[in-house]
């Protein structure tokens, strides 16, 4: 059943998640908060959206009484003490907050990205203390801005057809990384969203100029670069960058999903990896096939942990506030090996992934609870009810470095 893009990220619905409870994990007085947890908590006609600040990972339950109000389902990117919401369809408004000294966080200011609501930010990297940049999807653009006083700097127009592939009426920038200088921008090519253009296609821009550099493609992976998910571009330990490629969350006959690699310090696709994670069957699983990762962390030498969607677990049509078709995995893209871990399948929405202290952990809306559940990759262990309960799905997890 084909969905649109806006089905899978703008949903409202009738289900309320989590409890109340009093909050156990989180800060003393005079700590900083160490972690982020972005929630969502559905009512009859509305979705809200919380800012959830943890100062560890203490098993208990954490409610939302001192986190800020934020877009539903968005996503989280920090640098040192700020963090700055990725909105995606939830409007174009991106809001900083700064860590204090006490566990909380305290708005930092905001930047009105777009006039146009339905702009679309999904990748937000930060460079330095004073350079940012934010895609805008729908409008073709990239905005330039200073990440200490939210101020506009400029825009990089990405409309010229010169950057789009496969028919696409423009390259749709959706997400971006940062290598040094060199910032990598993955291109959807939307054809009728979410499906795109086939094949990996990416532009370089060269961050001291602002000006695109060269375009990369590739036909053996398609749409490189998961939106709002900071591992999206992930360098490795010997500078080798992995490129997550989500493949119109496998509703386009013949794209695949999965990794694509770019060597330490080359500009191209490497033509001798390809990790195809469509066709490859993982064993314990249902049908044995997973068609797209939701959201991915990268936990250290070539693991990255995922939340996977099994397509025989989706309603016709697809519910995506009571399926739960999202299961977690572990991802290994040196051995090119995936395996399922028994953490319950969840919702999703609310399914971030982290990694932090040595272990994944991975939000969940299932039928043992609602919240992070951890797993430990040094004992194999995972949770089957979660560790931490949250007041509302767990969209995101992030970590302040």
């Amino acid at each position: 059943m084909k969905r649109s893009l806006c089905s899978l990220l703008l949903l409202s619905g009738l289900l309320t998640f989590g409890c109340s409870k009093d909050d156990t994990p989180g800060t003393t007085a005079d700590t900083k908060a160490k972690y982020l947890v972005s929630t969502t908590v559905y009512g009859n006609s509305s979705a809200t959206g919380f800012l959830v600040p943890l100062g560890n990972l203490t098993p208990g339950t954490v409610a939302n009484t001192n986190a800020p109000e934020i877009p539903s389902n968005t996503a989280i990117v920090t640098y040192k003490d700020w963090a700055f919401t990725v909105p995606a369809f939830r409007g174009a408004t991106i809001q900083k907050f700064i860590r204090d000294e006490n566990g909380g966080l305290t708005p930092g200011g905001e930047l009105a990205a777009s006039p146009v609501a339905s702009a679309g930010p999904f990748g937000l990297v930060v460079l330095n203390d004073t350079k940012a940049y934010v895609t805008l999807a729908f409008t073709n653009r990239i905005v330039v801005f200073n990440p200490s006083t939210m101020a506009k700097i400029s825009e990089i127009d990405l409309s010229s057809p010169q950057y789009a592939a496969g028919g696409a009426s423009g390259c749709n920038p959706f997400a971006l990384g940062l290598r040094g200088t060199q910032l990598f921008v993955g291109c959807a090519n939307f054809l009728s969203p979410p499906i795109a253009a086939s094949g990996a296609h990416l532009l370089l821009i060269d961050t001291n100029t602002d000006q695109v550099v060269k375009r990369m493609d590739d036909t053996r992976a398609s749409l490189a670069g998961r939106p709002s998910n900071r591992a999206a571009f992930q360098l490795d330990e010997q500078g080798d960058m992995y490129i997550y490629c989500w493949a119109s969350y496998g509703y386009a006959a013949g794209q695949k999903h999965g990794f694509l690699r770019i060597r330490k310090e080359a500009t191209e696709f490497d033509p001798s990896y390809f990790f195809n994670c469509t066709d490859y069957t993982v064993a314990g699983v249902q049908g044995g096939k997973l068609d797209y990762f939701q959201r991915i962390a990268y936990g250290g030498n070539g693991v990255f942990y995922a939340t996977a969607h099994n397509p025989t677990y989706d309603s016709n049509p697809p519910q995506y506030l009571t399926d739960r078709s999202l299961g977690a995995a572990k991802v290994n893209v040196y051995t090119q090996t995936m395996e399922s871990l028994a953490i319950p399948r969840s919702i999703s929405q609310g399914a971030g992934v982290g990694f932090a202290e040595g272990k994944a952990i991975f939000g969940g809306v299932t039928t043992a609870g609602t919240g992070l559940f951890f797993y430990d990759p040094a004992t194999n262990k995972a949770s089957t009810t979660p560790d931490i309960v949250t007041t509302g799905g767990p969209d995101d997890i992030a970590v302040f470095e």
